[in-house]
């Protein structure tokens, strides 16, 4: 059920039904979809008592700091309707998988790419929806499928990262040709942030994995010595021109504005999950969206500086714990972490599912290939590092 419901929301997520059925606010049902997985897992899956508990903690701070704030028109209700924001990464990266949760969640994250971009071909084809969007200052051309070039920025980050993990931790090798193709749409998405932390992310796997082999990794080394070439005639004329033609997207006014905000409630903030419905209709025209692309000030204007600093703190704490429950230190859920944290400086990382999959697929154990295959059913076993010829010799 855990694994149908991910590919469900992913899917409808991915997808944009909510836009191709005219379903009206198509936000509540993406993360409707989210909340109902969520439900899921606490009431079939053992949970980390960590997670909950900073769960627990953060909600009870934004509970204090809603009563505590001055702002005229904070709403309890706004408030409500935002804690999906942080209760689906705490549930999501706090539960124990089982192998076949993980690996459904791990295909769904490599596949979600392509399907995005084949959902675009065939809008554009029945309803010449297009394909391509255009940045919104600059007009720049960039590849969006059936959604926007920043979401399919980060679903294609957690597709190149999710493929690794399969083909080098699973042994599917067959999903490493898989991570060249996500890579493709990545860049012609556009993403620079969202390039930059796959790139992060996939060296910190590769290169700190204890199920792949020391002789693979010097293979892998010199495998992407011979693509680079390749690589870089696709990517860096792609990325310079988007780096000549770029401009602050209006994002220096919207910061301008909420820092009156917060110059005005230092303290406690106007209300978490407000900034979105106080954005003025001038900087919605220059920005192109009323939100604020960039999470720490978004945060700082709804909790204060004091309540956003506690606030990752305590999302920071339980990411670590996440990445130190199996034998050995996670290092790929940390730079996971690190990527998610540049991610919102300049994205709505916290607001959207185009971002937070990239937690969960890193937080995923991985099976023992050394040892008999466990059930489906059977909580995923210790990681024990297995060469490639190993695993290949057992035929």
């Amino acid at each position: 059920m855990i694994a149908r419901l991910y590919l469900v929301a992913s899917m409808f997520f991915a997808l944009n039904l909510a836009q191709t059925l005219g379903l009206p606010f198509a936000n509540v049902f993406e993360k409707g979809l989210y909340l109902l997985l969520a439900a899921a897992v606490l009431l079939r899956r053992r949970m980390d008592p960590v997670a909950i508990a900073l769960m627990v903690a953060t909600l009870l701070l934004l509970i204090v700091l809603g009563a505590l704030t001055s702002f005229p028109k904070f709403s309890w209700v706004t408030w409500l309707l935002s804690l999906n924001q942080f209760v689906i990464i705490y549930v999501l990266i706090g539960f124990y998988p089982s192998e076949h949760d993980a690996e459904t969640i791990l295909r769904a994250s490599a596949w979600l790419p392509v399907a995005c971009v084949a959902a675009g071909v065939i809008g554009l084809v029945a309803t010449g929806h297009r394909m391509v969007g255009a940045e919104w200052a600059t007009g720049t051309p960039r590849l969006q499928g059936s959604l926007i070039p920043a979401f399919l920025s980060g679903l294609s980050a957690t597709g190149v990262v999710a493929n690794l993990i399969l083909g080098l931790e699973w042994r599917r090798l067959r999903y490493l040709a898989l991570v060249a193709i996500d890579l493709v749409i990545l860049i012609l998405a556009g993403g620079r942030a969202a390039l930059a932390v796959a790139a992060i992310v996939s060296v910190a796997l590769v290169a700190c994995s204890r199920a792949i082999h020391v002789r693979d990794k010097l293979v892998l080394l010199m495998g992407g010595i011979v693509v680079l070439p390749v690589f870089a005639a696709i990517a860096i004329p792609f990325a310079l021109r988007r780096l000549i033609t770029s401009t602050d997207n209006g994002r220096n006014q919207m910061a301008a504005y909420l820092q009156t905000l917060i110059d005005r409630h230092p303290w406690a903030g106007i209300g978490f999950g407000h900034q979105y419905w106080q954005t003025p209709q001038d900087i919605v025209v220059a920005v192109g969206s009323a939100a604020a692309h960039n999470d720490f000030l978004r945060l700082t204007v709804e909790l204060g500086a004091i309540g956003a600093a506690l606030f990752y703190l305590s999302m920071t704490v339980a990411m670590l714990r996440a990445a130190a429950r199996g034998p050995a230190f996670n290092v790929t859920a940390s730079a996971a972490w690190i990527g998610f944290l540049l991610l919102s400086h300049s994205d709505n990382a916290l607001a959207t599912p185009a971002y937070f999959p990239l937690l969960i697929v890193c937080v995923l154990p991985v099976p023992d290939l050394a040892g008999a295959k466990p059930s489906r059913r059977a909580m995923l076993p210790a990681v024990r590092p297995t060469p490639f010829a190993a695993v290949a010799g057992r035929g």
